[in-house]
């Protein structure tokens, strides 16, 4: 039992006071010594399992992701000791032929990013044991490729601000989750390029 009965109405004389002594004495004995000590008992957690995974995985992707533009604005971002640490091939091995590409041409990512509200869609091969994730988010992608000599931005989506539905697998190497592949539909409207995204 929890609590304490009310009587709703009176009875008089002894009645009465035998009544209340054996309801006192059963409101006792239907309580836990827990309920009477004022100890709380154990409760059934409802934290999600899989919560703190999720949380080192977007905060991996978006180390990788903050390392690429930033390696996109430095004229030796190609030797960026962040791509290798945050990147896997064939991912780390794509990024740095175009960051090579890009520099050959005198190109350099100029103005800000933003990653979106990235979010992990599925862990495997089992949630409780995950050595793969994949995670989705719309990057407002206003970082563009400027020639550091002329001034002038690149030609196409290189140089115009634009948005890209991303969809990364992240894998588990040696205890750490690193960006192993990376597909992306970009486009100038928000909503062709993160349909079904966000």
């Amino acid at each position: 039992m929890r609590g304490r009965t009310r009587l709703r109405f009176r009875r008089a004389g002894g009645a009465f006071i035998l009544l209340a002594f054996l309801a006192s004495i059963t409101v006792a004995a239907c309580s836990s010594p827990a309920e009477n000590s004022g100890l709380k008992l154990p409760t059934r957690s409802t934290t999600d399992p899989t919560a703190a995974v999720q949380a080192a995985v977007l905060a991996a992707w978006k180390a990788a992701e903050t390392a690429f533009y930033q390696a996109e604005a430095n004229p030796t971002g190609l030797f960026s000791p962040s791509l290798p640490a945050t990147m896997t091939d064939p991912q780390l091995e794509m990024v740095k032929t175009n960051l090579a590409g890009q520099e050959s041409e005198d190109f350099l990512g100029q103005g800000p990013w933003n990653l979106g509200s990235p979010r992990v869609v599925s862990l495997g091969p089992t949630e409780n044991d995950p050595t793969t994730a994949t995670v989705v988010s719309c990057i407002h992608d206003t970082q563009i490729l400027v020639n550091e000599n002329t001034g002038q931005p690149a030609s196409g989506l290189n140089g115009t601000p634009d948005w890209a539905g991303a969809t990364s697998t992240m894998v588990l190497v040696q205890g750490m989750w690193k960006l192993s592949q990376q597909s992306s539909v970009a486009n100038t409207n928000r909503q062709v390029a993160c349909a079904g995204i966000s």
